[in-house]
């Protein structure tokens, strides 16, 4: 700058980088020097992070029951949202519908109708393992309703979330959760 003249950085196209001005003063030379510095001398971690606090028995406590908490509706939460509309699905109409396949399995000649039945097998076979891992739609409720209303205060949560998600309005009353109304 001494010259009077402005300094552009040399680029084939004009411009030092995707969508940017051309630069208009000479890079310095002791750019990052400090950077380079604290990295030479100084081990990773100790500049800016404080020892950790302990933590009281209190909140160590308040944390556990806030995950127990959490974990209980999210179950039920799951649960309701794997429910299809319609007809139940019972462990012995997976049993029947398994042993009609295998009949059919055994009868057919045709190999495309063969492996459409193999795949039915196999689908029925999953869902009733799916059918024996699930808990208990009834312990899964229960444990909605013991934390359900702490856990909505807590987290600011109203009646009216609660029923577009799906959670029947005679468990919310259950929990203890009151019906809001906008008027």
């Amino acid at each position: 700058m001494a010259s009077g003249r402005l300094w552009i950085a040399p680029t084939s196209l004009g411009v030092t980088g995707r969508n940017r001005a051309p630069r208009l003063s000479p890079p310095n030379p002791n750019r990052g020097a400090l950077a380079r510095s604290l990295q030479q001398s100084t081990p990773i971690g100790s500049i800016c992070h404080d020892p950790p606090m302990p933590m009281s028995e209190e909140h160590k406590a308040a944390l556990a029951e806030g995950r127990k908490q959490a974990r209980a509706i999210k179950a039920y939460l799951k649960a309701i949202a794997s429910r299809k509309p319609g007809r139940p699905v019972t462990k012995d109409g997976l049993q029947s519908r398994l042993a009609r396949i295998s009949q059919k399995l055994e009868k057919t000649d045709n190999p495309l109708e063969e492996i459409d039945l193999i795949q039915s097998r196999l689908d029925i076979e999953r869902a009733m393992a799916d059918f024996e891992d699930a808990k208990d739609m009834a312990d899964l409720e229960a444990g909605f309703v013991e934390h359900a209303a702490s856990y909505s205060e807590r987290k600011g949560i109203s009646y009216s979330a609660w029923r577009q998600y799906g959670v029947p309005a005679n468990v919310l009353r259950s929990a203890g959760i009151k019906e809001t109304r906008r008027r």
